[in-house]
């Protein structure tokens, strides 16, 4: 079963839902009619239900919000009462190498209430509450099986000192994205100039694949960005051993 991020288990991740592969395995078969297979879906999201409890998931799911609970941190829907918040890590230093936010809190609000249903947005913050950052994934197309992760940002770094937050985060995304949703393919672009970034992310298994040239603009001029991405696979060969190693550190990575 699916199961919440667990750096402790000597195999996590390794198990997804087995109703929901099934099911979702099913559907895709090519012995499945075309007129069946939305059906088959249909049923697919059943049996997940039905086999993933969300005790032994670690995830609660509604209509509305997803919930991912890790060690050292949950991610939790962002709503409109973090705009203020996000708004002011958005004017943040650490901000700088992200696309141009909104221009004020009432605006930030505005983009919040505006977020298609389709999207991932969340609020990661510590076991006692705490809000430090923030997380997304977006553009989810299943058809080709893939999706965009972004937005990634700790704004309170004085507050996440010592605790492999950013990993755990990463993690937590990445199981939901491949173990729930049933992905094949993640990728992200990241400011050029953010070269701590880049070499951050394909440590952790993404690869780069491409640049594109003057993609964004900023107060101080035109940037390229690195186009990154990460396959099922490289989750499970790559960033899951290096994402365990950096947690039994108990690092800020």
């Amino acid at each position: 079963m699916i199961r919440a991020l667990n750096y402790h288990d000597p195999k996590p991740f390794q198990r997804p839902g087995e109703g929901f592969d099934i099911a979702i395995w099913f559907a895709k078969s090519r012995i499945i009619p075309v007129a069946l297979q939305a059906r088959c879906k249909c049923l697919a999201m059943h049996l997940s239900r039905i086999f993933c409890s969300p005790a032994r998931l670690g995830i609660v799911m509604s209509c509305k919000s997803v919930i991912l609970n890790g060690h050292y941190i949950d991610l939790r829907p962002l709503s409109i009462s973090d705009a203020e918040r996000t708004f002011h890590w958005r004017q943040s230093e650490r901000a700088r190498h992200l696309n141009a936010g909104a221009a004020s809190v009432e605006q930030q609000a505005k983009w919040i209430a505006a977020r298609p249903a389709g999207e991932y947005n969340w609020i990661i913050h510590l076991k006692d509450g705490t809000p430090i950052g923030m997380l997304s994934l977006v553009d989810i197309d299943t058809y080709n099986s893939r999706a965009e992760t972004g937005r990634f940002l700790i704004g309170e770094e004085e507050k996440a000192k010592g605790l492999p937050v950013a990993v755990e985060a990463m993690g937590l995304l990445y199981e939901f994205a491949f173990n729930t949703l049933g992905l094949s393919r993640l990728f992200g672009m990241i400011s050029a100039n953010n070269g701590r970034m880049v070499k951050w992310q394909k440590y952790l298994g993404m690869v780069e694949e491409g640049r594109l040239r003057s993609h964004y603009r900023t107060e101080v001029g035109a940037h390229d960005a690195v186009v990154l991405g990460i396959l099922r696979e490289e989750y499970q060969a790559t960033f899951i051993p290096r994402a365990r190693a950096l947690m039994a550190m108990g690092g800020s990575a």
